[in-house]
């Protein structure tokens, strides 16, 4: 699909205790940018996921894509930097993108407020499908990552609601359609749950106190 084609996808975030608001709602009071949202007293949350399709994908070979929205520079960056930037959606608190190649050049807008956490290289990953994994410094402290191939996870504490952690995972899993490619994404999941499980026991952090957001591309 190209750029026009492509839609955000719509996220809710728990962070117990919590009280949802409303799409509707909550679209008259911050504006319809961003995607995903919940509400503490005097607490929300806001996040965006992406693919933004990689810079030098090869659309030039398919015929689906219009010739007008094939230009990185003419058509698909300014897309891009016009649906993503602070002056459009304000500042968002979590960035879940991927396909983003090279962070400084493919999207320079968001490297100055945030933070960034990326995946890793590896034998059977390309650099384009990297998820890379922006949150707002200001509002978030970062506790610890775990980087991987095709996933980033993320845990953040909040810098005024100290008791508020968020757990952001960031996916693109693999693309193959066969029944092999079904479970490679399944234990691609089960692997980063089963981590989570696990790093958040030993680091003592309170699971009733604690929200997880898991976004991305699943290729499904």
């Amino acid at each position: 699909m190209d750029m026009h084609q492509q839609q955000q996808h719509t996220t809710t975030i728990h962070t117990p205790p919590t009280t949802l608001v409303p799409k509707s709602e909550w679209q008259q009071q911050f504006g319809s940018g961003a995607v995903g949202h919940t509400q503490q007293p005097n607490l929300a949350i806001t996040l965006v996921s992406w693919n933004l399709l990689r810079r030098h994908y090869p659309f030039r070979t398919n015929d689906w894509s219009a010739e007008a929205h094939k230009s990185w520079e003419d058509h698909r960056f300014p897309l891009i930097q016009h649906t993503l930037s602070p002056a459009t959606l304000g500042l968002v608190d979590f960035f879940c993108l991927q396909e983003v190649e090279n962070p400084a050049e493919d999207v320079p807008f968001l490297m100055e407020d945030y933070g960034l956490v990326s995946a890793v290289e590896g034998p059977r990953s390309h650099n384009f499908t990297k998820p890379r994994l922006f949150y707002l410094r200001s509002q978030w402290t970062l506790l610890w990552t775990e980087p991987r191939t095709r996933v980033v996870i993320g845990a953040f504490r909040h810098n005024t609601h100290a008791d508020v952690v968020l757990y952001v995972v960031n996916v693109h899993l693999m693309g193959e359609g066969s029944s092999d490619g079904e479970r490679e994404r399944q234990n691609q999941i089960n692997s980063a749950l089963r981590y989570l499980k696990r790093r958040q026991g030993c680091a003592g952090e309170s699971k009733e106190g604690c929200g997880v957001v898991w976004c991305g591309d699943f290729n499904s």
